[in-house]
């Protein structure tokens, strides 16, 4: 029962890294607003909880339920127990790499993703500032779908 508890975790584990490593395109190209900015909270709170139970516990908070699990369930297979990571990059590209590169490799990723947050938000808030700017010119001009301007009406001058 515990094993497959444990299983279930880290199922869990891998598709919340899945989600968050391929939304990263999501904060450079901006065609769908909408599931940018619920990626950019998604990811927020996903390298939040990284960081912040790396600092607790010294791993992901995932890592250490699914041993805790295993260990719940049967002691003896901690002995060749290797962290989620280590386990993931082994099956997916055949080699075994040690704790403290995972944990590098991990931490690179943390910062890839916090610099496109941020990056995100820096071309978010200026073009909410341009859209002031042109509100304030003439409001007309803007329509209730902030991205587009709306066409003037029938015999009026173009902005």
């Amino acid at each position: 029962m515990f094993q497959f508890l444990a299983i279930c975790v880290d199922i869990l584990h891998t598709l919340a890294m899945l989600a968050w490593g391929l939304g990263l395109p999501l904060l450079l190209w901006h065609r769908w607003p909408r599931a940018s900015r619920a990626y950019v909270w998604y990811a927020l709170t996903f390298v939040l909880f990284s960081v912040g139970t790396h600092q607790i516990y010294g791993e992901c908070f995932l890592t250490k339920l699914a041993r805790d699990l295993r260990a719940i369930g049967d002691p003896n297979v901690l002995s060749d127990y290797a962290s989620f990571s280590v386990r993931l990059v082994n099956f997916v590209a055949g080699i075994r790499p040690s704790e403290d590169s995972a944990v590098l490799a991990w931490e690179i990723g943390l910062t890839v993703s916090a610099l496109f947050m941020l990056r995100y938000m820096y071309k978010t808030k200026r073009s909410e500032q341009k859209l002031r700017l042109i509100e304030t010119v003439n409001p007309a001009v803007v329509t209730s779908d902030a991205r587009r301007p709306a066409c003037p009406p029938d015999g009026a001058p173009a902005p």
